[in-house]
């Protein structure tokens, strides 16, 4: 599976940077899905993504991710894989305000 991210939008609250899109393909297949709504978040010099998300049902304020897996270690490694795509989309068009 490769992965790539392909676009990202600047948006600066809080800890939030800014979205992003990321493509998932498989070139022996020719199957591939793109997944808009990625977060950047950074804090103290720490950075993490977050998964495309909804507000919850109900006036709860809360939100519910979009998607998700039901491995926690595949989940980090899948949000670190995604988090050097990032870096390298970011570097290859930059951006540097969320470098």
């Amino acid at each position: 599976m490769d992965i790539e991210v392909v676009d990202f939008t600047s948006w600066k609250n809080n800890t939030l940077k800014g979205f992003f899109t990321v493509e998932l393909s498989d070139k022996k297949s020719k199957l591939g899905i793109v997944i808009p709504g990625f977060m950047l978040h950074e804090k103290n010099g720490n950075r993490w993504i977050e998964f495309p998300s909804k507000p919850s049902k109900g006036n709860s304020g809360s939100w519910e991710k979009t998607i998700y897996t039901y491995d926690k270690r595949k989940e980090k490694l899948f949000k670190d894989t995604i988090l050097k795509e990032l870096d390298k989309f970011l570097h290859k068009n930059q951006h540097e305000d969320v470098e």
